[in-house]
């Protein structure tokens, strides 16, 4: 069955409704005002008390301007609030003309005077999901070099302030107020552009300037040089996030709701950014779980240059080939010879799973349905959407029919879910919080923290992300560092037990620094709320059996590390 549309964000749907008005508004004012101009003059046409049609008339031109308010002595209230609108419609377009001249000036001075805002860089089509999700929350100003991008005039419909320039220039990222923004989000199209943004801000970091940065890079070959800093820097807390990874997975995911087993052979129609992330997944996921005799799994790539894509994909992930058989298709998905791609090689007899990876929603759907199609209900087509609830995608997943249970649409936005809680730029440090908080929890049952990660208070959350934030620098110690996880199929780095025993020292007095400071003190018992714990003591003092649960954790590192994609190695 295809999965059913999720309406539990009701927030994102009022933010559409809300954005759904100020487009309405936005497109129809100028009939709205002239209905109540008109309608205002016939009130006052109708309410002025004079003989014959030209009398009223030239009554009714003359008070137009109503600058004499004893004009309106003595006249009915109907007339009077007729005059009022009339007014009022004038005022409003006068408004509309001045910032029609000097809409750019406005809101760049606008800007100016923006307190604790977020900036997003970029307005392509995430960047411009992202903006209308938080322009419902908060105040946002978005940067985007292109004056004729649609996105521009929908980011100022959903509210927010957009600045038409270069991020990479200065002056742009000045008038932005980045000085006093509380979040830097460098979505653009180019990991080499989002990088220099990034080095921009930590180059010539302001005083009071936004305390995280959140950076796109798609390529993890990129993050050699960005990932160390990230953990270690000082300053603005620097993020990394890949909506490609993100979309990767949810696709994956998706696949297993709709389909039974692991598949053994899949095509991947549209190697781009998502197509790739897709397949370096799949290759992942058969790596952790592969099995001694078991045969590889058969991904057949379809699109145009493909042979260049494999290539990519080998050359940066060099144990793919020894869990994957790439099959390449050289094919235009928009020629004949795609109408036939399932019927015509017996090598795709056997295929479990499609996914169609394309950008444009309206590509992606045709390719679907062309799949479907052809494979006459013998496999699942899993498909990349930007709304899986509107447009055709919506109406195929609510149609009763043999295709609507045979393909399933995933969203990727990184607004897919609006609430900040739940933001794709949750981080590297917010990822690695909520596995550390799921080991305590694991190593410590019924412990006074043992809930979910969404029941856990912020300030338990941001304890959390502390400890994350500690673990690049104990490790660096220790002599390791870390990269991207790209030889997935390496196993896992054992820490020496000398050096386990060290980082557990040093998190211990990380930790009982952290609580001294909040002013905790020891006590036989624990009493969180009057800051009293039995562990605030130095090292050589703690008993062996509370070292222990910091020495699991410790030891526990490398795979938390690998389960947000970085690779622990000596040095």
């Amino acid at each position: 069955m295809s999965a059913a549309p999720d309406r539990r964000d009701t927030g994102a749907s009022r933010r559409r409704r809300s954005f759904g008005l100020r487009r309405f508004w936005k497109r129809y004012w100028w009939a709205i005002l002239a209905a109540l101009f008109l309608l205002a003059l016939l009130v006052a046409f109708l309410g002025t008390e004079e003989d014959g049609f030209l009398a009223r008339l030239e009554r009714t031109v003359l008070l137009l301007p109503i600058a004499n308010r004893t004009d309106t002595e003595g006249l009915p209230r109907q007339v009077k609030l007729a005059y009022f609108v009339v007014a009022g419609v004038i005022l409003y377009a006068t408004y509309r003309a001045v910032f029609a001249l000097f809409g750019e000036q406005l809101h760049m001075l606008r800007a100016r005077f923006l307190r604790n805002h977020a900036v997003v860089v970029g307005l392509g089509g995430q960047g411009q999901a992202l903006v209308e999700s938080m322009a419902g929350e908060g105040k946002v100003v978005a940067i985007e070099r292109d004056r004729a991008n649609p996105g521009v005039e929908r980011a100022r419909d959903a509210g927010a302030t957009v600045i038409v320039g270069d991020a990479t220039d200065p002056e742009v990222v000045r008038k932005a107020n980045v000085d006093r923004a509380r979040q830097v989000v460098a979505l653009c199209g180019q990991d080499a552009v989002n990088a220099q943004i990034c080095a921009a801000l930590l180059e010539h970091p302001a005083a009071g300037g936004p305390s995280e940065i959140f950076v796109h890079i798609a390529d993890p070959r990129l993050y050699t040089f960005l990932l160390h800093h990230s953990f270690t820097a000082r300053g603005p807390q620097l993020e990394f996030f890949n909506i490609y990874e993100r979309g990767a997975r949810g696709l994956i995911a998706e696949s297993r709701e709709v389909t039974e087993g692991e598949p053994q052979c899949v095509v991947v129609v549209g190697v781009g950014q998502l197509g790739l992330a897709l397949v370096s997944q799949l290759g992942r996921d058969r790596a952790e779980r592969a099995r001694e005799g078991e045969s590889k799994l058969r991904v057949h790539l379809v699109d145009r240059d493909v042979q260049a894509r494999v290539q990519l994909l080998t050359d940066r992930y060099c144990r793919l080939l020894d869990v994957c058989e790439l099959v390449p298709h050289e094919l235009d998905v928009e020629s004949p010879a795609f109408d036939r791609l399932l019927t015509g090689a017996s090598s795709l007899d056997d295929v479990d799973i499609a996914f169609v990876c394309f950008d444009s929603d309206t590509l992606t759907i045709a390719v679907a349905l062309n799949l479907l199609d052809q494979a006459r209900g013998r496999l699942t087509v899993v498909a990349r959407v930007t709304e899986r609830s509107e447009g055709i995608a919506g109406m195929i997943e609510r149609a009763q029919s043999r295709d609507a249970e045979r393909v399933a649409f995933r969203p990727l936005t990184v607004a897919e879910r609006a609430s900040r809680a739940e933001f794709a730029l949750e981080g590297l440090h917010g990822q690695l919080a909520r596995r550390i908080h799921e080991t305590y929890r694991t190593d410590n049952p019924g412990g006074p923290h043992d809930v979910a990660w969404s029941d856990l208070t912020e300030e338990g959350r941001e304890r959390n992300r502390r400890h994350a934030a500690s673990i690049a620098a104990q490790l660096e110690t220790a002599g390791y560092r870390l990269g991207p996880q790209i030889d997935w199929g390496e196993p896992l780095v054992e820490l020496a037990p000398e050096e386990v025993e060290l980082m557990s020292r040093s998190e211990h007095e990380r930790w009982l620094a952290e609580r001294s400071d909040e002013g905790w003190r020891h006590a036989p018992g624990r009493d969180d709320r009057a800051l009293l714990h039995p562990d605030i003591v130095p090292w050589d003092e703690l008993p062996d059996e509370r070292r222990e649960i910091n020495r699991r954790l410790v030891r526990a590192r490398p795979a938390l590390l690998a389960g947000i994609g970085i690779q622990v190695y000596r040095d």
